[in-house]
């Protein structure tokens, strides 16, 4: 009998200490429930999510005038020395190189002499071309949407870092040559720009001809060929003013944009999500003036959009080039 007493005594005592939180808890959510319904409702505003680009104040004031590089060149310095070895630049190096022959090998009359030709070694040298002198060229501010439309940086180059590649050619009738050239010097006045116009890009070319001093090799048949390289260093000269002197220059997107490729194919594996998008448009620029109202259009898919629209007045293309 006592036995069960005390069994029965701490039952109660447990089962009170239980009512007593559970009856506490919930008198505090029917209080914290009243003071939350008395509080006032919250209308939804409209403002957009995102703020819209603004010019710092200030930056447009005396930005006309040449001014030193030294923090831009420490900072390029860095990136250099601890980027030149990595994978992704040297393959992006190689990339670039290998057009620039197949270009030589399809579109002029010298690569009619070779059946192939391949980069062999490739040394991007030393150091970071040094920037002696930056000035703004020209800035183009857009009075309506306050972005900038044309950026124009003038930059006073110099450059003895060593840049050096080696290139193997299978010529025709079962012949071999080997050309290494290295960059000694490169100085010169460049003309670095930055456009929205026809869309986002930027490009690099020298005002006038830079000073250039190469060390060209040249070996045919396992042979060194040391008349031909007064030739192929006055060929490369010509093709950097043919291509990369003003008023000639290269459209260029990244490292700063991204160009997505007409026709390319996503190899990467698709997610499929379910639910409701909600998109705001915040702002719509680089939009020809016309008297008539402007739509807006907005198409998701895995291709580029394009649309035909036809009228009295003509047809009219809308194709997506982002």
């Amino acid at each position: 009998m006592f036995t069960i007493g005390l069994l029965t005594a701490v039952f109660l005592i447990v089962l009170s200490l239980l009512s007593g939180m559970v009856l506490t808890l919930l008198i505090q959510w029917y209080f914290l429930n009243r003071y939350l319904m008395k509080l006032p409702m919250v209308t939804k505003t409209d403002e957009p999510t995102a703020e819209l680009f603004e010019i710092p104040k200030g930056l447009l004031d005396g930005c006309f005038k040449p001014e030193p590089a030294k923090a831009l060149n420490s900072v390029l310095q860095f990136l250099f020395q601890e980027c030149r070895n990595s994978n992704r630049v040297r393959r992006w190096f190689r990339a670039r190189l290998s057009l620039e022959l197949e270009e030589l090998l399809t579109r002029t009359t010298t690569g009619k002499l070779f059946e192939a030709i391949a980069l062999r070694e490739l040394n991007l040298g030393t150091q970071f071309p040094n920037i002696d002198c930056i000035e703004i060229k020209h800035l183009n501010v857009n009075p309506t949407s306050g972005f900038i439309d044309d950026l124009e940086l003038c930059l006073e180059l110099e450059y003895s870092g060593g840049f050096q590649l080696t290139i193997d050619a299978n010529m025709r009738l079962n012949k071999t040559a080997r050309v290494s050239v290295k960059v000694n010097e490169l100085k010169g006045q460049g003309c670095l720009k930055f456009t929205r116009r026809p869309y986002t890009h930027w490009s690099f070319s020298f005002y006038s001809d830079p000073q250039l001093q190469l060390t060209v090799e040249s070996q045919f048949q396992g042979r060194a060929l040391t008349q031909i390289n007064s030739i192929i260093a006055s060929q490369i000269r010509k093709a950097l003013r043919r291509k990369h002197t003003l008023p000639n220059y290269k459209l260029r997107y990244k490292p700063f944009f991204n160009k997505s490729e007409e026709g390319g194919v996503d190899d990467s594996p698709v997610v499929m999500l379910s639910g409701r998008l909600d998109v705001a448009v915040l702002q719509v620029s680089r939009v020809s003036e016309c008297t008539g109202p402007v739509y807006c259009s907005l198409a998701v898919d895995s291709m580029a959009w394009v649309e035909m629209v036809h009228s009295e007045t003509g047809s009219y293309l809308t194709v997506d080039v982002s």
